[in-house]
C-alpha cells in the first residue's frame, strides 16, 4: 500500500470515528454555552435532601455543633434536631401558628431566640432547647428578621425600618438603638464580641467596632438589598442580595468590592467557611461555591426549584433552608 492510499485510509477512519461514535457534536449548544459561560456547573454534589415534615417556608437556620440545630419558618415553623437532621422534630405548641417566624440564634444546647411577628415585632426566648417558648419582647407594628448574640447577655435583633434592639441581660430587656437608618435591615452577624455589620434594603451597611455600642453607616458600590452577609475574621467578609450581588471586603467593611456571581437571581444566604471556601444560595434552588474567595463562582445542583433562603455551616457540616419545607445538608469530611 502506498503513501497516499495510507493517508486517505487514515483519514476516513478518523472521520468515521469522530462522527459516527459521537465524540464530536458540533450542534450540541448546551455545552458550548456552558463553556463559554463564565459560571460553571459542578457535575457532582453533597447536598442532600433532608426530610422535616413541614411545607411551610424555612428562614432561618442555626447550628451549634454537627448534631444540635433548630429551623424557623412561616405559620409558626419551628423544627429542631439532635441527630444533624437524620431527623427533625416540630415544636408541639400552637401558641404561635400564627407568626411568621424570620430568624433564630442559640448560644447552648437550651438557651435561644426567635424573631419575626404577630402583626408586631416579636421575640420568643426558650430555656430548654425550644420545647417552651416565651415572648420576650412585643413591639410596633412591623417585623424583626434576624438575630444575633455575641454571648449569654449580649444580643441584638433587627428588622423593619432600621430597627435595632439590643439586650446585655440575655433579653429579660430589650432596648431600642438609634443607629440613624429608615431601611428594613435583613441580617445581623458579628465576627467576634467587638465587630459587627448589618445588611438590608438599598445597599444599607451599618458596622460597628465598639461589641454594639455605636453604629456607623458603610457605603458599598451597590443601591440593591442586601439579604445576608458572613464574616470569617474583621477583616474578611461577603454580603449577598437582590440581583445576584455579591459584596467582598477585605477591610471589615471599610471598602466593598463586587464579584461576578453571573446569575440575575435574588441570593438570600452566604457563609464561607475559610478565607476561599464558601457557598451562596438563592431564589429557584440556586446554590453558588467557591473556592478561592468568591474569584469565581460555580453553580451546584440542589435538587430543588424551591427559593433557598438561608445556609449555615458548623466546620464544614452545612445546612440549607428554603421554601417548601426544604432542607438540604452536606456532611462534614
Amino acid at each position: 500500500m502506498n503513501t497516499l492510499i495510507r493517508k486517505r485510509l487514515l483519514a476516513s477512519l478518523l472521520l468515521l470515528a469522530v462522527t459516527g461514535f459521537g465524540l464530536l457534536r458540533p450542534a450540541d449548544e448546551g455545552l458550548s454555552k456552558l463553556a463559554a459561560s463564565n459560571i460553571s456547573t459542578e457535575r457532582t454534589t453533597d447536598w442532600k435532601r433532608q426530610d422535616t415534615g413541614v411545607k411551610s417556608s424555612l428562614r432561618d437556620v442555626h447550628f451549634i455543633n454537627e448534631q444540635n440545630g433548630w429551623a424557623v419558618g412561616d405559620k409558626g415553623t419551628f423544627i429542631s434536631t439532635t441527630t444533624g437532621g437524620s431527623t427533625w422534630q416540630a415544636a408541639t405548641s400552637s401558641d404561635f401558628n400564627w407568626w411568621d417566624l424570620k430568624g433564630v440564634f442559640f448560644i447552648s444546647r437550651e438557651k435561644g431566640w426567635i424573631v419575626g411577628r404577630e402583626h408586631f415585632l416579636a421575640i420568643l426566648n426558650t430555656l430548654d432547647g425550644g420545647q417552651n417558648l416565651n415572648r420576650q419582647y412585643r413591639g410596633g407594628p412591623g417585623s424583626l428578621d434576624s438575630v444575633f448574640f455575641v454571648n449569654q447577655a449580649s444580643g441584638w435583633a433587627v428588622g423593619w425600618q432600621g430597627i435595632v434592639l439590643r439586650t446585655s441581660n440575655g433579653g429579660q430587656s430589650w432596648h431600642l438603638q438609634n443607629v440613624r437608618s429608615n431601611s428594613d435591615l435583613h441580617r445581623i452577624y458579628f465576627a467576634d464580641a467587638n465587630h459587627g455589620w448589618i445588611v438590608g434594603d438599598q445597599g444599607s451597611v451599618l458596622y460597628t467596632d465598639s461589641g454594639g455600642q455605636k453604629w456607623v453607616s458603610q457605603s458599598p458600590p451597590a443601591r440593591q438589598s442586601l439579604r445576608d452577609v458572613h464574616f470569617i475574621n474583621e477583616q474578611n467578609g461577603w454580603a449577598v442580595g437582590d440581583k445576584g450581588i455579591i459584596l467582598h471586603s477585605a477591610d471589615s467593611g471599610k471598602t466593598w468590592v463586587a464579584q461576578s456571581s453571573s446569575v440575575q437571581t435574588d441570593l438570600y444566604g452566604v457563609h464561607f467557611v475559610s478565607q476561599d471556601v464558601g457557598w451562596v444560595v438563592g431564589g429557584n434552588g440556586i446554590i453558588l461555591y467557591t473556592k478561592n474567595g468568591g474569584q469565581n463562582w460555580n453553580s451546584q445542583p440542589s435538587g430543588t426549584s424551591s427559593d433557598l433562603f438561608d445556609i449555615h455551616f458548623v466546620k464544614n457540616s452545612g445546612w440549607i433552608v428554603g421554601a417548601d419545607g426544604v432542607v438540604l445538608h452536606r456532611p462534614g469530611g
